[in-house]
């Protein structure tokens, strides 16, 4: 028997385990050989990414008004030293743990691996043979480009939100060092 490829994973997260059970939810399909790695695409570009920069952008006010000063908003006692001044170690501390939940999975390299995929999508039907290019196989193909189009769509997005949060961490951090 011969390795062609290998899966890595945790007992926490397997992606591979859950994208055979995606790949046996729809076996009457299987005849295209994109099929698994856009389920795994999908599986990687799950709404984990979304939900980390939604959350790096929510924590970014609280860290904007404490370093802004502003009197009027309430500032955590995590920012704040015993004397009552602000705790400038946890301040950037923060800056850097939201810096770091912001940059988790760099959009213009999941980016490059969906082009990738897209290519090879496109010469695996430049390929086929004429008796292959069934409609339900012609369908499929449709549907997996529509998916791989769909997934560049988003990481658009994400790129600019995270990009713009990185704006303003930076923008923050610079306050902090440079009172």
């Amino acid at each position: 028997m011969e390795t062609v490829g290998i899966a890595r994973g945790t007992e926490t997260k397997c992606v591979m385990a859950d994208c055979i059970d995606d790949l046996r939810a729809c076996a009457a399909q299987i005849g295209h050989p994109l099929i698994l790695p856009v389920l795994a695409l999908a599986r990687h570009l799950s709404s984990e990414v979304e939900i980390r920069n939604r959350e790096s952008r929510q924590w970014l006010p609280q860290i904007e008004h404490t370093v802004g000063g502003e009197g009027y908003y309430y500032v955590p006692d995590r920012y704040l030293s015993p004397d009552g001044s602000r705790n400038l170690d946890a301040l950037t501390r923060e800056i850097t743990q939201c810096s770091a939940k912001a940059m988790w999975t760099p959009a213009p390299a999941n980016r490059k691996v969906v082009h990738r995929m897209t290519a090879a999508t496109h010469w695996f039907w430049d390929t086929l043979s004429p008796e292959g290019k069934t409609a339900g196989m012609r369908d499929l193909h449709a549907r997996i480009l529509e998916r791989l189009d769909f997934h560049l769509v988003r990481l658009d997005g994400i790129e600019v939100y995270s990009t713009a949060t990185m704006q303003h961490l930076d923008a923050q951090r610079n306050n902090v060092c440079d009172p």
